[in-house]
């Protein structure tokens, strides 16, 4: 009985330790509602990201939700603009809002990146130059 007992709780044990655990980092999105009459979506898109990699820019990671929160009106540069933040997002809704939705996060390696090229050792040894 007392064997049946310690194998069913090693099995347990063991089923528990294989569990795997991911946590998934919290990072900022963005979602804009057009208006029904919108034609230039992607110029506005261009526009948010722009603004907001100069405003988060020399900031901390751990800072930029609360500097976003505060600057909301850095995001509403037209009159029939409304920005609004709600669990991570930045809500931004131009007019009626019942156009497209264009949804994406709200990265800041996405914006200053610059092109790394890679060197590698051998590669110089071995291409003879």
């Amino acid at each position: 009985m007392r064997i049946k007992v310690y194998l069913a709780l090693s099995c347990l044990w063991l089923s528990i330790l294989c569990c795997a655990i991911t946590a998934k980092p919290s990072t900022l999105t963005y979602m804009i509602r057009f208006d029904s009459e919108t034609k230039n979506s992607a110029a506005i898109k261009q526009e948010v990201i722009e603004r907001y990699g100069e405003l988060i820019r020399g900031v901390h990671e751990e800072s930029e939700a609360v500097l976003l929160i505060h600057n909301l009106d850095l995001f509403m540069w037209e009159e029939d603009m409304q920005a609004d933040w709600k669990d991570n997002t930045l809500l931004i809704t131009i007019g009626d809002g019942k156009g497209a939705i264009i949804s994406g996060d709200l990265d800041p390696q996405e914006i200053c990146l610059p092109q790394v090229k890679t060197k590698s050792l051998f590669q110089e040894w071995f291409s003879g130059s």
